[in-house]
């Protein structure tokens, strides 16, 4: 409870905090257990598999459940909460902070009295420039920023791995009251701690903007697998479906950049425009052309890849015209490995919207998955140092293969997170 009252002139915010018990059973997804036994079908008799599971989990504390900041109006005061963590989880655990309503304000005790203590600025205010009667938090005690309305959460601190020490992270809350009506204004704030890997949402630092080019490897590792959200890239506004599979976590849409020039230096992008289809017809390596048809983008191999730049050692495109942070498939194995980690072909098919329109062969011609071809991808394997195909992921009705197809071609491209890369 966080409140602020007038006696004497003083103000002091009151009852921080959501009770310990609160937090370690209402978002705590871990379940306990038992050994799990089991032999493999085909295994010699004398051969048993033996494996045990334990579940996460993740403690969380405050230090006071009692804030006081006193004031004298027209001023700034600040103080702060310690939240303790302890895990199990391999993969560390996610704080975040949120409010308990939907308006994230401190009300005055009499309803009659309409006046608030708001929390609705926008970017970081500090001690100086705090708007009078509101109120934020701080991870760094100088830079306050809004606390979030309920169910949407802000990111106050994250680790990425194993320790089975306890972490203390500091959050400050401050005040800037100007001339009000006197009284007690009390709110209510939510800590929570969640095991990475858990049921947990896609969240990012108070400073931060969700969108593509702010999530990466570490969001996604964060993530449970199944979570679905949608992320905005920043080029040209497109807002993509984003779901976790495995350790990867995929688009559900093909790449399509509206018609715009984006050059190399403009977070690692080369240019692409748009042509007409006769234009994949006896095309010269490398070029930039892309194609976009309709609400669907087919890029030849060097637009995919800006430019074509091959890694002499492994024969990978350097580049990809993902957005930064995202990339092609690295090869046929990231398909393969998608697929096991949904159970079937069909799942894997369904869960990340493969239902796409064909490619466009060199002579411009689109090839349409409706009359029984497959749906084309690109990846970044060449195979070679100067190649003219290169490996692409065929997706069907029925099945997925690997091809080799011509750097000409127009194949559309899908985007995922968390590749793994050899060098």
């Amino acid at each position: 409870m966080i409140g602020m009252n007038n006696n004497n002139g003083k103000n002091y915010i009151n009852n921080l905090g959501v009770f310990t018990a609160f937090l370690a059973l209402g978002f705590v997804s871990a379940v306990f257990y038992s050994p799990v036994l089991s032999s493999s079908a085909g295994a010699p008799p004398n051969f048993v598999d033996v494996g045990a599971r334990v579940a996460n989990v993740i403690n969380l504390s405050l230090d006071t459940t009692e804030l006081e900041l006193h004031t004298t109006v027209n001023s700034f005061v600040q103080d702060a909460v310690q939240v303790t963590v302890t895990t199990n989880s391999q993969y560390g655990y996610s704080l975040a902070l949120e409010d308990a309503d939907n308006d994230a304000s401190l009300v005055h005790y009499y309803a009659e009295i309409d006046a608030k203590m708001e929390s609705s600025f926008s970017g970081a205010r500090t001690s100086s420039n705090m708007p009078d009667n509101s109120w934020g938090f701080s991870t760094n005690g100088v830079d306050f920023y809004k606390v979030p309305v309920f169910n949407s959460p802000v990111l106050v601190n994250r680790s990425l791995y194993y320790d089975s020490n306890p972490r203390t992270t500091y959050v400050d809350f401050g005040a800037k009251v100007g001339m009000t009506a006197s009284g007690y204004y009390s709110g209510e704030v939510i800590f929570t701690a969640y095991a990475n890997g858990t049921d947990m949402p896609i969240m990012v630092g108070p400073d931060e903007e969700l969108s593509l080019q702010d999530f990466d490897h570490n969001d996604c590792v964060a993530l449970a697998d199944g979570t679905y959200t949608e992320l905005t890239d920043t080029r040209d506004g497109k807002t993509y479906g984003i779901k976790k599979v495995g350790d990867v976590c995929w688009m559900t849409e093909d790449l399509v950049l509206d018609t715009q020039e984006i050059l190399y230096d403009d977070n690692d992008f080369s240019m692409n425009y748009v042509t007409s289809p006769a234009d994949f017809a006896n095309v010269t390596s490398p070029n930039n052309k892309a194609l976009l048809m309709g609400n669907t983008g087919y890029y030849t191999w060097y637009t995919a890849t800006m430019g074509g730049e091959i890694h002499a050692q492994v024969y990978r495109a350097m580049h990809s015209i993902c957005p930064e942070g995202w990339d092609m498939p690295w090869d046929y194995s990231t398909i393969e490995e998608s697929i096991n980690a949904l159970g079937s072909y069909e799942a894997f098919k369904t869960a990340l919207n493969f239902d796409g329109t064909g490619f466009i062969d060199s002579n411009g011609q689109l090839i349409n998955s409706k009359d029984g071809y497959y749906t084309q991808y690109w990846t970044r394997s060449a195979g070679s140092y100067n190649p003219t195909t290169v490996e692409a992921i065929a997706i069907g009705e029925q099945d997925s293969t690997s091809r080799r197809e011509s750097i000409n071609y127009g194949l559309k491209v899908r985007c995922l997170s968390d590749v793994e890369h050899i060098w």
